[in-house]
């Protein structure tokens, strides 16, 4: 009788371990697609559509989680594997950071590119994936199964299975968007050189990722900031991102954007840092920050086009009620753990 109970509660909590990772693997593609509008909730309802993004962003996602757990990584290598994976992506993978016939880069009429490379736009996009594609999913799935939170998901088989997916969706998407699509109009392959090099930065992220933390971490006896204050922090970086190469261009030397941007981006990664590090600073904190950052999207973005109806071609109806269900629990989240502070004594986890 003892066995098969053991077995039973085993087979649920397998069971359970599954749905969050079903969840984060569709999480991933959704914030960082749907949210933002570059494939509307429409475009990813078609089948092949969902397969392709689950495929990338969510095992990319579920794969970064598993290497950080697996190896006694703390939260902040997320963060960096998830700069990683954004270089991975949008330069070695679609090209973006080469092809200048990319759509969403001709706004830019190649301000920020230097060496065949737009650093601007790369500068940009790594920061949206490393917080929104892959950062943001991981803490939601977590919070949503906290009784897994601390723990790998993944067995060895999965990992290997996932990993294979990932690898050939890549393959398909590199044969693609490298050297398929854009040959037409006078892009056929990423620039060896400036590909390497490109490669070796999005190493460099990978090699600090994996840096396991030296010894605890000393707590400051110091409270962490206000919840509106960190809510207002994520916003204006998420509005940062979105805006600040069409609002330096025709400003500043593109040389002088690329140098700003990159002390931005580093100057939040550092406050959020030390924040981290304040006595309190738990999940509420965690997801003021991620509503921030998501609250442009949700509040702004899908609000506006909706009302538009497409973007091009792409039709854009149902992104307001996306925008929705994420607003629904994230504050479903906010108040679960303000009730969880009020009745623990028990400090939360700590990003390192």
């Amino acid at each position: 009788m003892a066995s098969e109970k053991v077995m039973e509660l085993s087979a649920q909590k397998t069971q359970k371990t599954r749905k969050a990772i079903l969840l984060l693997a569709i999480l991933s593609p959704l914030t960082a697609e749907v949210l933002s509008s570059s494939t509307p909730i429409l475009l990813f309802l078609i089948p092949y559509v969902a397969v392709f993004q689950i495929a990338f962003y969510g095992f990319g996602a579920l794969l970064i989680r598993e290497t950080v757990y697996r190896l006694g990584l703390g939260r902040r290598s997320i963060l960096l594997l998830g700069a990683a994976y954004g270089i991975f992506e949008e330069a070695l993978i679609n090209n973006t950071w080469f092809n200048t016939h990319w759509p969403d880069v001709l706004y830019l009429k190649q301000y920020g590119d230097f060496w065949g490379i737009n650093w601007l736009w790369g500068e940009n996009l790594t920061f949206f994936h490393a917080v929104i594609s892959i950062s943001i999913p991981i803490f939601l799935a977590e919070m949503i199964f906290p009784q897994f939170a601390s723990r790998p998901w993944l067995s060895k088989r999965g990992i290997i299975a996932i990993a294979i997916v990932f690898g050939i969706d890549s393959a398909i998407s590199l044969a693609l968007f490298g050297f398929i699509l854009y040959r037409g109009v006078g892009y056929s392959s990423p620039p060896f050189w400036q590909y390497l090099a490109i490669l070796a930065l999005c190493v460099l992220f990978i090699v600090l990722g994996l840096q396991k933390p030296r010894g605890s971490r000393k707590i400051r006896p110091v409270k962490p900031p206000k919840l509106w204050l960190l809510r207002l922090f994520g916003f204006f970086g998420s509005l940062f991102e979105i805006v600040s190469g069409g609002f330096f261009q025709p400003r500043i030397p593109a040389l002088v954007a690329i140098i700003i941007t990159a002390c931005i981006y580093s100057c939040m990664a550092a406050l959020i840092w030390r924040w981290s590090s304040a006595e309190g600073w738990g999940n509420r904190q965690i997801l003021a920050l991620s509503y921030g950052f998501l609250g442009l999207f949700l509040f702004i973005i899908a609000p506006i086009i909706e009302f538009i109806g497409h973007i091009g071609a792409k039709p854009t109806h149902g992104e307001l009620l996306v925008a929705a269900v994420y607003i629904l629990v994230l504050t479903y989240l906010s108040h679960r753990e303000k009730q969880a502070a009020r009745i623990s004594v028990v400090p939360q986890n700590v990003i390192v």
